[in-house]
């Protein structure tokens, strides 16, 4: 086995956009959004555009330094079987320990929590309902194995030990800030392994930046959108040619220069190729 790099990073190339401009332009572009009454389907496909503002990258648990695969979030996983919805996102989440699958569902920001008399909403017990759905449905072992089978579950991630976490993102703070009881009636209404979250809450992750979103279709992942400050790595580069569509969403990416967008489809076929070879040498935290 080689000591050495076997790779070679081109240095004078189109810089992705700055983590701080960035963090500064989808802060306010997601303010602005939410201020709009959006609609589930618009704060959707935001989300999709930039899933450094989804939870649960690195677990819901700990502050994991792993990775998920496959560098994605998945939008709309189809589940079939699972109940009367599917998930808006999933996160194949990994600590050195466990493998932490992290759905998420999302509602309407300005729907309500809870009634004038301090009930939870209808809305509210039919979302956490659905979250119900979902663990009865991977608490079957056979759910389980069907689930790795179509999604390609890398057998790494199935040797460890399996945790679901159920993430529901629900309304506004100021429906309960300031309000002692409401906030401890919301505090209760967690059951074990979920996780609810306001919109408020949400804020950019920098360690996802390089990370994007894709969809599961006939055949395989599909690339849905990437954030321009996505940069290419041979630490990620095992997962480049198990994503299709990847030219045709870097071009769909708003705050990317047209320039970077052109070096970046043209070293995706590079970094293919050089995932293939037996021995790669030594695999530094470069980037380009």
């Amino acid at each position: 086995m080689t000591l050495d790099k076997t790779y070679e990073i081109i240095k004078d190339r189109p810089l992705p956009m700055s983590w701080e401009e960035y963090e500064k332009r989808l802060t306010q572009e997601w303010q602005t959004l939410l201020s709009s009454d959006p609609d589930e389907k618009e704060v959707q496909a935001f989300l999709e555009k930039h899933p450094c503002l989804l939870p649960g990258v690195f677990t819901m648990t700990i502050t994991s330094g792993h990775y998920p695969f496959p560098n994605a979030v998945i939008s709309q996983p189809p589940l079939s079987g699972i109940g009367e919805k599917i998930p808006d996102f999933m996160w194949f989440s990994t600590s050195s320990l466990e493998f932490q699958l992290v759905l998420i569902e999302i509602e309407r920001p300005n729907k309500k929590l809870f009634t004038s008399g301090g009930n939870p909403t209808s809305y509210f017990t039919q979302a956490q309902t659905q979250l119900a759905h979902w663990r009865v449905w991977f608490e079957n072992p056979t759910n389980q194995l069907v689930f790795n089978e179509r999604f390609g579950t890398p057998h790494y991630l199935e040797l460890r030990s399996f945790r679901l976490s159920l993430v529901l993102i629900y309304g506004r703070r100021n429906e309960f800030e300031g309000n002692p009881k409401l906030s401890k009636l919301r505090a209760g209404l967690v059951r074990h392994d979920e996780y609810l979250m306001s919109y408020d809450r949400l804020k950019p992750e920098r360690k996802a930046d390089g990370l994007f979103t894709a969809k599961l279709s006939e055949n395989g992942f599909r690339a849905v959108a990437y954030p321009p400050t996505y940069v290419l790595s041979p630490g990620f580069a095992n997962n480049y040619s198990i994503i299709s569509g990847k030219e045709e969403a870097i071009d769909k990416c708003e705050w990317m220069s047209p320039e970077r967008k052109e070096f970046i489809k043209s070293r995706f076929p590079y970094w293919e190729e050089w995932a293939k070879k037996k021995d790669r040498g030594v695999i530094a935290g470069d980037i380009e």
